[in-house]
């Protein structure tokens, strides 16, 4: 065992006696807290209300990113252009000294300037944008960002519903190891393992008609504004930068709101890295780290995460150490600490808001088939199922993608089986003809849970190629 293994050991009960008073005082503030949240639960429910219209404020913070804005901009103003409405664009100059702010009135008069005397970094820049925002959704850009001409338009289409909170976008790596863009992807998820949240951005099927994301990232995503500033948008808990984004979508996400990832909204990320210039890499990766914590503290009610988190934060801490260093780790602790008491007692106002568990946004936000069960639509994917005695409907061609041919000379089948793909289901059945529907009758008893259709009825094929309803119960 080499000496820093030696010492992460010996640090280990030290990480203990953080966690440990920790996990004691939350759960005591919960205890005392209880009669005001059973008492404030029963004046905080209220319906939600879908956005007034789609007049798009777009924020977008920026410190010495004169070059940058040059580039995004103009993809921007093309962007609005497509979308169409008086949308508003707002630049919060960051305390920058490169001239952006006389390079914005000069060139791109119909971008609105919020000037900051001092660089209030990531979260004080948002909160000044979001303060004159004067839209119904509101926009997040980061400045070292190009957008593609739908991005606006493929955004707002998406808010009509009252449950909506945010629509986050595709995001590209402009620039790669081989000179071409690779998907970075909006697609995020958040999971639990071994007592931590882990974020992360995966890959997947595009096609279906709804995908949640688990956090809309603040550079690239759409709010419903009223929701936003409801939940007091970026917190300055996190100031001045990091984990804010996922803070407030989890809150969303608990509130009984939704988020979904929008694959037609393409924006492309150029990642320069401001955070690592201000701060250095170091100092990012503490704030990082203190900031999860703050997070978790904040968000999370449940008492068994909430154990399994303090159980196993000495060996995290310790496992994330080989990557960082063990100071990163200690100096993260430590300075969480000073604003553990604030996070501890915001998050009775998640108890009293709150409409979803913390287990059920782990399962509904990272799982696109649990997720189009609670919102009642299917996955799209190999979604029909055509029983035919004869030759096969005309209107699905046997190599579809999304249909499967059953063809009932070669027998009945006992069951209708779902694919392969978890997210993917057969669940809407085609009967081609009269074998198919007398064959259809025993089988139907069994397959209560599938829509059953006429083969011939091309509509529905259409609609069940695209968006299937959840069947009635």
């Amino acid at each position: 065992m080499t000496p820093g293994s030696r010492f992460a050991l010996l640090a280990l009960p030290l990480f203990w006696a953080f966690a440990v008073p920790v996990a004691l005082g939350a759960w005591l503030v919960d205890l005392l807290a209880t009669p005001w949240v059973r008492i404030a639960r029963r004046r905080a429910q209220r319906p939600d209300a879908a956005p007034s219209g789609r007049r798009a404020s777009v924020v977008i913070p920026s410190w010495n990113g004169k070059e940058l804005l040059e580039a995004l901009l103009p993809t921007l103003r093309l962007a609005i252009d497509h979308a169409g409405g008086a949308h508003q664009t707002i630049v919060v100059d960051n305390g920058s000294d490169d001239g952006t702010a006389e390079f914005l009135r000069t060139a791109h008069p119909w971008a609105e300037v919020v000037r900051l005397e001092r660089n209030r970094f990531y979260v004080g820049g948002v909160r000044a944008g979001v303060a004159a925002a004067t839209g119904d959704v509101l926009v997040l850009l980061n400045n070292d960002m190009r957008v593609e001409p739908t991005f606006l338009a493929a955004l707002l289409a998406r808010f009509g519903a009252p449950d909506l909170f945010a629509v986050t976008a595709r995001i590209e790596l402009q620039e790669s190891a081989h000179g071409t863009a690779k998907v970075e992807t909006g697609r995020t998820r958040i999971v639990q393992k071994k007592g931590l949240l882990r974020f992360e951005q995966v890959l997947g099927d595009d096609r279906a008609p709804a995908i949640p994301a688990a956090w809309a990232g603040g550079g690239s995503s759409a709010y419903d504004l009223a929701k936003f500033r409801e939940l007091d948008g970026m917190e300055d808990l996190y100031a001045p930068c990091y984990a804010e984004d996922a803070s407030v979508s989890w809150l969303a996400w608990r509130r009984g709101w939704r988020i979904e990832y929008e694959p037609q909204s393409v924006v492309h990320h150029l990642h320069r890295a401001t955070s690592t210039r201000v701060f250095g890499r170091s100092e990012v990766e503490v704030l990082d780290r203190r900031n999860r914590e703050l997070m978790f503290w904040r968000t999370v009610t449940d008492f068994g995460l909430a154990l399994a988190h303090a159980v196993w934060l000495p060996w995290n801490a310790r496992k994330e150490a080989r990557r960082t260093g063990l100071l990163v780790q200690a100096k993260a602790l430590v300075r969480a600490t000073a604003r553990l008491p604030r996070a501890v007692l915001l998050r009775q106002r998640v108890r009293v808001t709150s409409r979803r568990s913390d287990r059920e946004v782990l399962r509904i936000a990272n799982d696109v088939t649990a997720y189009c069960r609670a919102i009642g639509a299917r996955p799209t994917g190999a979604c029909v199922l055509v029983l035919h005695a004869g030759p096969p409907p005309r209107v699905v061609a046997p190599d579809h993608a999304r249909v499967t041919l059953v063809d009932l000379r070669d027998g009945p089948p006992s069951e209708l089986a779902r694919r392969a793909v978890a997210e993917h289901y057969a669940d809407v059945v085609a009967l081609a003809d009269d074998v198919a529907r007398r064959a259809a009758r025993g089988i139907r008893e069994r397959c209560t849970d599938r829509i059953w259709i006429d083969a011939a009825d091309e509509a529905a094929i259409a609609r069940a190629l695209t968006r299937v309803p959840a069947p009635p119960r």
